[in-house]
C-alpha cells in the first residue's frame, strides 16, 4: 500500500496562507456497470449447486500475541495525554450524548476488538455466514471459497451485496452488508488522523479526536474491459476512466459547468497522467469527518462471556469538515508563547464553529459539543490542535437485522514522523507516500471488531453504567437470541481482555 506511486492535484487555500490540502475525490459507477453487475449476479446464481469448499480452522489454536518490537532505534514518541477532572470529562460525555442520532451500533455501542491471522478471520466470517444465512444462501455465498485465501472476506462481502441488491436474499437471511464494495480494479482505504487523547484523571474514559476520510486505490490494468471508474480532482473536475481494451483507455475530465474533455490514451499515457497506480478519494470520502470517539467508564459484565468483560463501551459523534476547514483547523500555530498559542487556537476554533453553524444551523448542538471537547484539549495543552500520526487500512463491514455490526480490517498501517510539510498539514496521500509506515505482522494481520448497540447490551451480555441516569432503557426484543449467538461466536476468537485499538497496538507490536 505504502509502496505505490500516488498522485493528487493540490489546491492552495488562500484562507490559510500556504496550507495545501486536496479537495476530496470520489468514484461513481456508470450505468453500464450496473448491467455488468447484474450479469455477474446471474452467473453467480448459475453456480448454486457448486460445493462449499471451506475447510474449518480451529479457533482455539492461535498464534500468540507478537512480542513488542525490538528497540533498534530511539523509542517512538508517545502521544501526550491531556487530563480532565472526572466531573468535567463526564460533562462533555453527556453533552455529546444529548446529540445522538443514527444507528446505535455506530454511535453508542460495545466495541470488542481482536487480532487474528488471515485464516482465523476467514473462519470467523464463515462461522457468521453459517449461523445467520439460510442453507440456500450459504451455498451461494461460500461456494468454491478456500478458508486460507487472502480474498475470502472480500468475496463473501461482494456476494452478499450482489444478492442483496438483486433482491435474492430470503427473509430468514439475517447477515447483510453495510457498504457497496469498490469496483473491480479498486481498493478502498480508511485514513484517519489522530490528535492527542483527552483522558479522565480518575477513570478509564478517553476522548479521542480523529479526522477521517476514505481513499480509493486504482489499478488501471485490473479494471474490466467496458467498465468505468469515476472520480474528482482537487479542482472539482470529474475524471472518468473507462477501459476500452487491453492497454486502451478513455479518460473523460472536466466540470459540468465548463464542459468536458475526452481523450483516448494507452496505459503508458494514463500512468504518466495519474501515476503507475493512482489513489483518489472514495465516494463516501468527499469530506472529512471529525469524530470524538469516547471510551466510556461503563463496565460490561464478565459473567456470561468473561473474555469480553470490562471497559469496552464507546460512543462516537462527528461533524463534517471540508478539506479547507481541516487545513485551517490543524495548520501549525504561529505564536511563540504558550499563552499566545492557546489564544490563537481558541480563536481558530470559534471562527470555524461559527462558519459551520451558519451553514448547518440544525446541527448547532452537535457542533458545539464536539468543539467544546477541542477547547478543553487546547486549555490543557495549547498545541492540542496538532496531528500526531495516522492510520490506514482496508475495511469490510457486515451487519445484521438484529442490530449488531462486525468489521474486518486488513492491510493496516500506522504513519508516524513529521505529519506536516513546511507550513501545512500533509494530505493523506502525502502522508502515505512520505512517512514511515509501521505494519502488522502475519499473526495479527486482521483487526476484527464486533459492535452491539447499547440498548441490547444489558439483556444479552450485561452492563453496569457509569452514569445510570443517562442509560437508555434496555430494548428486549426477539433479536436478543441472535445477538447472543453472534457474541458467542465472536468470543471464541478473542485472545485476551485487552481489546487494543489499532494505533497503540501497531506502534507497540508492528514492523517497519
Amino acid at each position: 500500500m505504502g509502496q505505490l506511486r500516488l498522485n493528487f492535484l493540490n489546491i492552495s487555500l488562500r484562507a490559510v496562507g500556504r496550507v495545501i490540502l486536496p479537495v476530496v475525490v470520489g468514484f461513481i459507477g456508470l450505468s453500464s456497470s450496473s448491467v455488468l453487475a447484474a450479469n455477474r449476479c446471474e452467473a453467480l446464481f448459475s453456480r448454486l449447486q457448486a460445493p462449499v469448499a471451506v475447510r474449518p480452522v480451529q479457533p482455539s489454536v492461535r498464534p500468540v500475541t507478537p512480542a513488542p518490537r525490538a528497540q533498534t532505534e530511539a523509542p517512538r514518541p508517545r502521544i501526550e495525554r491531556v487530563e480532565l477532572p472526572e466531573r468535567r470529562f463526564d460533562g462533555h460525555t453527556r453533552e455529546l450524548r444529548d446529540t445522538l442520532s443514527g444507528k446505535l451500533a455506530t454511535v453508542w455501542r460495545s466495541e470488542w476488538k481482536t487480532k487474528l491471522e488471515v485464516s482465523e478471520s476467514n473462519q470467523y466470517v464463515v462461522d457468521m455466514a453459517r449461523e445467520f444465512l439460510t442453507p440456500e444462501t450459504r451455498e451461494v455465498v461460500l461456494a468454491g471459497l478456500e478458508v486460507h485465501s487472502e480474498g475470502l472476506v472480500r468475496q463473501v462481502h461482494e456476494r452478499i451485496y450482489r444478492l442483496q441488491e438483486a433482491g435474492r436474499l430470503k427473509e430468514a437471511d439475517a447477515l447483510l452488508v453495510r457498504d457497496m464494495p469498490p469496483p473491480v480494479g479498486a481498493k478502498d482505504t480508511t485514513f484517519t488522523y489522530y490528535t492527542k487523547p483527552i483522558v479522565n484523571t480518575h477513570g478509564e474514559g478517553k476522548h479521542q479526536i480523529r479526522v477521517r476520510t476514505y481513499l480509493r486505490e486504482v489499478s488501471y490494468e485490473q479494471i474490466p474491459e467496458g467498465q468505468s471508474v469515476q472520480g474528482f480532482e482537487a479542482n472539482g473536475s470529474s475524471v472518468v476512466i473507462t477501459k476500452l481494451a487491453n492497454q486502451s483507455y478513455r479518460v473523460e475530465t472536466g466540470i459540468e459547468a465548463t464542459g468536458k474533455v475526452v481523450r483516448e490514451l494507452n496505459l503508458s499515457e494514463v500512468q504518466q497522467l495519474y501515476g503507475a497506480s493512482a489513489r483518489f478519494f472514495a465516494p463516501h470520502g468527499k469530506s472529512f469527518k471529525m469524530e470524538v470517539k469516547t471510551a466510556l467508564d461503563d463496565q460490561i459484565s464478565y459473567e456470561r462471556f468473561p473474555i469480553l468483560g470490562g471497559n469496552h463501551m464507546v460512543q462516537k459523534l462527528d461533524v463534517s469538515l471540508s478539506p479547507a476547514q481541516v487545513a485551517r483547523l490543524f495548520a501549525p500555530l504561529t505564536e511563540s508563547s504558550a499563552a499566545a498559542r492557546r489564544v490563537e487556537a481558541l480563536t481558530r476554533i470559534d471562527s470555524l464553529q461559527s462558519e459551520i453553524n451558519a451553514k448547518n444551523p440544525d446541527g448547532q448542538a452537535r457542533t458545539e459539543a464536539v468543539f467544546n471537547v477541542l477547547k478543553a484539549g487546547i486549555e490543557g495543552n495549547p498545541d492540542f490542535l496538532a496531528i500526531e500520526g495516522a492510520t490506514a487500512y482496508h475495511r469490510t463491514a457486515f451487519e445484521s437485522k438484529s442490530g449488531f455490526q462486525t468489521t474486518i480490517d486488513r492491510d493496516q498501517g500506522v504513519y508516524m514522523g513529521n505529519m506536516y510539510a513546511s507550513s501545512s498539514l500533509k494530505t493523506p496521500v502525502e502522508t502515505i507516500r512520505q512517512n514511515q509506515m509501521i505494519a502488522t505482522t502475519a499473526a495479527d494481520a486482521r483487526h476484527v471488531e464486533l459492535k452491539v448497540p447499547v440498548t441490547s447490551i444489558e439483556n444479552t451480555v450485561g452492563i453496569q453504567f457509569h452514569d445510570p441516569r443517562s442509560a437508555p432503557q434496555p430494548q428486549r426484543a426477539e433479536s436478543d437470541a441472535s445477538i447472543v449467538s453472534a457474541v458467542g461466536i465472536y468470543s471464541r476468537y478473542v485472545r485476551n481482555n485487552d481489546h487494543s485499538g489499532k494505533f497503540n497496538y501497531i506502534m507497540k507490536y508492528g514492523e517497519d
